[in-house]
């Protein structure tokens, strides 16, 4: 599952940077991607030799099939919006499973190149992965479980904010308010996303343990379970997440000044710049 985190990081956040470094980290994504999965499965040169040319090929469809359907949904969907007024929060809904569709993609095809991993690990890097997810979940329990509601609500609202700086520079009064108040409403179960966590962590350690010819969880159910929950009562929560994060995007929308929209629109021309160069 780390193989994948790392793969999105790089192809959705560094992507969109608008320095050289940047570019220089998603051409070399399958060096990259390889040295960070290596430090949790330590492995074997074969393992290396077996993995490296998938992960080549998963580079090069990347920059032939994915940049191309990024500009598109730039040039089709983002900037449209962003010229206009009032944006709702089903139009902000609609970006959103755009995006989700480029996820997905990338999910199947990442999992389709680390196939070649499945049964071939040996009980001590799967034992390293394990012992790795257990580290990882008590940082969960200590973020996620253990701080009262209302810190939680006021870290999430500040993180939201620290996104939305960096899209439109500093939010107003108003906008904070509108921040602080849609976070105050929200559902917020952790419980639930801890549940969907352990689930998700099993399918991966199963599924690199099944023997190519054994029945079990593939590595695209497996990672596809990254991006939607595993439980209906995790979709329902998740698509009320998607409705109150798409709503608080229309009221902030509402709430911007016209310098604020005009950056948003610019860096919106930075991203599509960035991906012709690395087309």
């Amino acid at each position: 599952m780390r193989l994948l985190r790392h793969i999105l990081i790089l192809c959705f956040a560094l992507l969109l940077g608008s320095c050289s470094l940047m570019r220089v980290g998603y051409n070399r994504l399958d060096w990259l991607t390889l040295m960070w999965t290596d430090r949790y499965m330590d492995f074997s040169s074969e393992q290396k030799d077996l993995l490296r040319p998938q992960l080549k090929q998963l580079l090069v469809w990347h920059r032939q099939q994915e940049l191309p359907a990024y500009l598109h949904l730039i040039e089709t969907q983002l900037e449209p919006l962003l010229q206009k007024d009032t944006i709702s929060p089903a139009e902000w809904l609609v970006l959103m499973d755009q995006l989700k569709h480029r996820y997905v993609a990338l999910a199947r095809h990442a999992a389709e190149q680390a196939e070649p991993l499945t049964g071939a690990l040996g009980p001590e890097q799967v034992q390293a992965l394990r012992a790795s997810y257990e580290k990882s979940n008590i940082k969960f329990r200590k973020k996620h479980l253990d701080p009262p509601l209302s810190e939680i609500r006021e870290k999430r609202a500040e993180d939201f904010m620290e996104l939305m700086d960096d899209w439109t520079g500093p939010l107003s009064e108003a906008q904070v308010l509108a921040v602080h108040q849609n976070y105050r409403q929200r559902t917020i179960d952790n419980q639930l996303w801890w549940e969907e966590r352990l689930v998700r962590q099993q399918l991966v350690l199963k599924a690199l343990q099944r023997k190519p010819e054994e029945p079990g969880p593939r590595l695209t159910e497996a990672f596809l379970s990254l991006l939607d929950p595993v439980s209906q009562k995790g979709q329902l929560y998740l698509e009320r997440t998607h409705r109150d994060t798409a709503e608080l995007l229309s009221e902030i929308w509402r709430l911007s000044t016209p310098k604020q929209r005009q950056r948003v629109r610019e860096k919106a021309v930075s991203w599509k710049a960035e991906i012709k160069k690395l087309m």
